[in-house]
């Protein structure tokens, strides 16, 4: 029997490449599921941050792209051998995890890919682009763009402050609101070159002085009306520096300040009355429309997002390739948890993964 290759993270141990624990292997999916022969996979930050507090051990990663070997019941928008990527379900099974060889992904949460979109340049979007989407049309109610990909006429004389406007979520972020038609002043620091490319009309330098005074000149300058802020930044739980900062920009106005990670409950507790701080909470993806969830918008976006990214419309992030496939991950993991990575998604090619390990 052939033996199949996985990283399975632990508190202990951090990722650590191995033959998959799983038996039966491939796994089998269920109704409304699908199961993807891995192309590309890449990573996201919550994925060293959960084995590192022991929140969740096992094989982990959510963005994966490749072809669908198998359908489960009820699947019929896909086949066998579809061009696909998908974002899976987060902290929940092994079944479910990027870092092998097959995942099982909801059909939901599946996309198809164009003939001229790359694996590589598709894994770089599903846990990311969606947190975007639904940090940006959903937590801070912005107008989305016409049917068409054009700017809305409700944005006009909008605008938005971008956090982390070089990051993955950030990158993404920027890109829709700009479809949408807001005004973006974006936050960065070693990437402020690609968040000007990606269509910011300002970038501010989070690293010099008084960066709150600047965003207020911003938009004072900009002319335009600013009640609607991004903290894309997703470094180590607990700093609130940049959602401090935002707070107080959008301030004597108030507004929303959408954050990826929660909100420390002294500075929740210590909030203007008229700042709003929802937790996008990119897990809705998952959760179904009639129960409070975001399903229906994702099935949605996610199809609109592959459309847009083979005809050109939509960017992927900057895909850097690690080294030795499944085997590169450890390293990868270690190279985000260190502040090492700015304005790249490390992807993994699964056939470069060693045969022995």
């Amino acid at each position: 029997m052939p033996v199949y290759p996985a990283v399975v993270l632990t508190k202990a141990n951090g990722a650590v490449l191995q033959a998959n624990p799983q038996t039966p292997y491939p796994p089998t999916p269920g109704p409304d599921e699908v199961l993807i022969r891995n192309v590309a996979v890449a990573s996201n930050p919550k994925d060293w941050k959960l084995s590192k507090v022991g929140y969740y051990e096992g094989i982990e990663g959510n963005d994966v792209a490749g072809y669908v070997d198998a359908v489960g019941e009820n699947v019929k928008e896909f086949k066998k051998g579809d061009r696909v990527a998908g974002f899976t379900k987060m902290a929940t099974s092994n079944a479910y995890g990027a870092y092998q060889t097959h995942s099982v992904c909801p059909a939901s949460t599946t996309f198809p890919l164009g003939p001229n979109t790359s694996f590589e340049d598709a894994a770089t979007l599903p846990l990311a682009a969606m947190t975007a989407a639904i940090g940006l049309f959903v937590r801070l109610k912005a107008v989305e763009p016409t049917v068409d990909g054009e700017p809305n006429p409700e944005a006009a004389g909008r605008g938005v402050v971008i956090w982390g406007a070089s990051s993955s979520v950030g990158a993404f972020t920027v890109q829709l609101a700009k479809r949408a038609g807001y005004f973006v002043i974006g936050v960065a620091g070693a990437g402020s070159k690609l968040a000007k490319d990606l269509g910011c009309d300002v970038v501010l330098d989070y690293r010099t002085p008084g960066i709150g005074d600047q965003i207020k000149k911003a938009i004072a300058d900009s002319g335009k009306t600013f009640d609607i802020a991004y903290d894309a930044h997703s470094g180590v739980s607990g700093d609130s520096t940049s959602f401090v900062e935002l707070a107080q920009v959008l301030q004597p106005q108030g507004g929303i300040v959408a954050v990826v990670i929660p909100v420390p409950e002294p500075d929740k507790a210590q909030l203007p009355s008229n700042i709003e701080a929802p937790w996008t909470l990119v897990g809705t993806a998952h959760h179904p429309t009639a129960a409070g969830g975001d399903a229906d918008f994702a099935y949605r976006w996610f199809r609109q997002l592959g459309k847009w990214l083979e005809e050109g419309k939509f960017r992927p992030n900057v895909v850097r390739v690690m080294p030795g496939g499944l085997a590169g991950v450890r390293e990868g993991l270690e190279l985000m948890e260190t502040g090492k990575i700015s304005g790249e998604k490390l992807v993994y090619r699964i056939d470069e993964t060693p045969t022995s390990f």
